[in-house]
């Protein structure tokens, strides 16, 4: 069961809500009563413009489709550009938290509007004020007007609720009328989340304030966005794919539809995906749904960030060694030969539990104490510290597979002063790799947690989680990882060891000590097998994992098959069933 990054995130949310609190007393949120899931008729009787322009205090939540348009939609009459602000505020969760986890981390951002959407100019990680647990990431949504909204135009965007501490995303949507003059206020709510432990519902109207720019301050965005736009894959329904109900079930392991974040399977270049459910109805901007990756991060964060440096600089990066780069304080010398690659295949032999390499305990101290007390540093050298808090094994590196997400955070840290030393501007390895090859390719925004330093310099990627992915992005990704990690003629990924983390060469990987169908499972570079019989062969199967139920299968066919849940459920194999019956698997 590959879940990485689990007991430490369950830990902080019970335990020590963070964020602190600078402003006094927050007044408390409206009673809470039960939501309305009732969808929207012909006629607008909820979120109305009054309401949004006068005040409101809502006492429940709401069905989604109220965000989006009632009745005869028109164009919206205004355009908007410039700065929208919304300070930190009590929100009402319908599980209450502490202080910090009930209180709306506000932003101030700047957003344009361009042939019906509402775009924020910043997608990424946006820090809280120290009032609230909270981050956040806000992305397009659309803008209309309605008849009934006395010459007032319409907006409504969706937005990520994450933390500093874990990958958790808690998604939501937000509205407000704007005319000339000014915006109303802003109606949120969240119903939605990757965060299996901290499941909750939350709700606000908050007052926003508008600053007002030329339209032509953000010429560049707008052709950024255009670009974007033209680059997304087409979505279609399952259907069209012969993927019935029956088969469906099988695809997500029998979940019920509002446990599962997104699922979708991408051929010859088209998502094929159904409307993510939630709590409250259909999400209403399903192609900008983020899900916390957890430790997908490590496959396509790690594993990608060293395929595309080695094709750079050369596969000898694989090899660094990590004291060559760090200051290593362990009682021990167990770090002295662990390379670069060993932290990504995860043979650091480095731990404190199960000492006896013959238990195959590959998980012996993920989700453990000592996990828990690196999850509550917040800076790299806090971090670091307790990496180097663990023992040595008695065998060497490179020699057995025993998961531990701080090995992948030391990996980034040594990786961002390797890459300093190879030109990379303050070793910022993760921005260069999205510049020279994500964005190339389509994923062009891909936030990343980092470190929080205390002089406010850019802190170095968690790495082994902390990505934020859409289901576009994995389907591009998926997609130049079957393309041999090729941009037309041009190289972006080093062949051989990409080849080697889809398990492809004549290496068989690594043997975690578990089996599958009775055959070996391997892990190499941040990617898992899934082996399949075939006939008179094996079929290594590469896939993602994450901890929630958060899984990607990268078919020898060509096929992605795509599955992030709350549901704690690991399977692959009704994916794996899926993907073989719509293009069957070939010997190598």
């Amino acid at each position: 069961m590959k879940q990485g990054l689990l007991l430490f995130a369950a830990l902080l949310f019970l335990g020590c809500g963070g964020g602190g609190d600078d402003g006094g007393p927050i007044t408390p949120p409206p009673r809470v009563s039960a939501p309305d899931t009732t969808p929207p008729g012909a006629t607008r009787d909820k979120i109305t413009a009054d309401q949004l322009a006068n005040g409101f205090s809502p006492t429940n939540m709401i069905h989604n489709g109220f965000f989006l348009p009632v009745g005869e939609e028109q164009p919206a009459l205004h355009d908007l550009a410039g700065r929208l602000s919304v300070a930190a505020a009590p929100m009402t969760r319908n599980n209450a938290g502490n202080q910090a986890q009930n209180t709306f981390p506000g932003f101030s951002l700047n957003f344009f509007t361009q042939d019906g959407f509402l775009v924020p100019v910043e997608r990424n990680i946006v820090k809280p004020s120290n009032r609230s647990f909270w981050t956040i990431i806000c992305s397009p949504g659309r803008v209309w007007s309605e008849a009934s909204d006395g010459g007032r135009s319409r907006a409504a965007f969706p937005f990520v609720l994450a933390d500093q501490y874990d990958n958790a995303a808690h998604n939501g949507v937000a509205t407000f009328v704007y005319d000339d003059a000014g915006v109303s206020q802003l109606r949120l709510q969240i119903m939605q989340e990757s965060a299996a432990w901290d499941i909750f519902d939350a709700w606000a109207q908050l007052p926003m304030q508008y600053a007002p720019a030329a339209a032509s301050s953000f010429t560049n965005e707008r052709q950024l966005f255009d670009n974007e736009r033209a680059g997304r894959l087409p979505i279609r329904p399952l259907a069209e794919l012969g993927v019935d109900a029956d088969a469906r079930r099988v695809f997500n392991a029998g979940l019920p539809a509002n446990q599962i974040t997104y699922s979708a399977i991408v051929k010859d270049g088209v998502i094929y995906q159904d409307v993510p459910e939630t709590r409250l109805g259909p999400f209403p901007f399903p192609e900008y749904l983020r899900a916390g990756a957890f430790s997908v991060t490590k496959s396509i964060g790690a594993g990608l960030s060293l395929m595309v440096l080695a094709e750079e600089f050369g596969p000898a990066v694989m090899d660094e060694k990590v004291v060559d780069w760090l200051t290593v304080t362990a009682g021990h010398d167990g770090w002295d030969q662990v390379t670069f690659g060993d932290c990504a295949d995860m043979r650091t032999g480095i731990g404190d539990i199960s000492p006896n390499r013959n238990t195959h305990d590959t998980f012996a101290d993920e989700n453990k104490a000592r996990m828990s007390e690196w999850g509550n540093q917040l800076s790299e050298t806090g971090k670091l510290s307790v990496c180097w808090a663990y023992g040595n094994y008695p065998w060497g590196p490179g020699e057995v597979v025993r998961y531990n997400t701080t090995h992948t955070f030391v990996l980034s840290a040594a990786l961002k002063r390797w890459a300093e030393a190879q030109g990379i501007a303050g070793g910022d390895y993760h921005s260069h790799v999205l510049e020279r090859v994500l964005r190339r390719i389509g994923v062009v925004h891909a936030p990343m947690m980092r470190t929080v330093e205390s002089d406010g310099s850019q802190g170095s990627p968690y790495l082994g989680v902390g990505l934020y992915p859409t289901v576009d992005d994995l389907a591009k990704l998926g997609a130049f990882l079957h393309g041999g990690g090729k941009l037309g003629e041009e190289q972006l990924l080093h062949p051989d060891i990409l080849t080697q983390a889809l398990f492809r060469d004549s290496e068989p990987g690594h043997p975690t000590g578990g089996t599958i169908n009775g055959l070996p499972e391997l892990y190499r570079h941040g990617f898992w097998s899934f082996p399949v019989a075939g006939d008179g062969c094996t079929v290594q199967v590469p896939y993602m994992s994450g901890y929630g139920g958060n899984m990607v299968v990268i078919a020898p066919t060509g096929l992605v098959g795509i599955r992030f849940s709350d549901s704690q459920n690991y399977t692959i194999d009704g994916m794996v069933t899926i993907l073989q019956t719509l293009a069957p698997f070939a010997c190598p």
